[in-house]
């Protein structure tokens, strides 16, 4: 995986909306969601399809999460314009699903490193780190169920990724 400049500015972006993210009273993440529904309503849809698996905290921090990709994206071209549909959202969770399967079929692991630096070329590297490292670190997503850990992880990483492809004006 390459990092290149511009992901390294992204740092200190990320982890002021993080800072952001936390501080939020209840009427300035309300507004928030809002404004991430108006642009991006799968957001809103993500957070909703975790809201009766998880506990009040564990949802706390998916919301967190979301509008913290929100704050990342939301001042980039194209990103108002070009709101990701549910059914690419869909659609990319089941390529993902096929290319995991065609990755355990690849035995050669320098051949599995490549197929995984092209998925994920186009991707914000140093928003995807921070979101594995909340996977792996933050203390609620640590004693989260794994299952909705991971999904959620992977659901964060895919709306990376459709939110990039907005950025370069893709249909969505």
């Amino acid at each position: 995986m390459k990092i290149n400049p511009a992901d390294l500015i992204t740092f200190q972006q990320i982890q002021q909306h993080k800072a952001t993210c936390d501080a939020l009273n209840s009427d300035a993440m309300l507004a928030l969601v809002d404004e991430a529904h108006q642009y991006q309503p799968i957001i809103v849809s993500i957070f909703i399809a975790y809201k009766d698996d998880v506990n009040d905290s564990e949802l706390a921090e998916i919301i967190k999460t979301l509008l913290l990709i929100w704050l990342c994206y939301r001042d980039q071209p194209n990103i108002k314009q070009h709101p990701v549909s549910h059914d690419a959202f869909y659609a990319k969770e089941r390529l993902h699903n096929d290319f995991r399967i065609y990755l355990q079929l690849e035995h050669n692991p320098l051949e599995q490193e490549a197929l995984l630096d092209l998925d994920i070329e186009r991707v914000n590297k140093v928003l995807l780190a921070h979101l594995f490292h909340l996977y792996k670190h933050h203390p609620v997503f640590k004693q989260m169920e794994k299952l909705h850990a991971v999904e959620f992880l992977l659901h964060s990483a895919w709306l990376c990724r459709l939110c990039a492809m907005a950025i370069r004006r893709y249909r969505l």
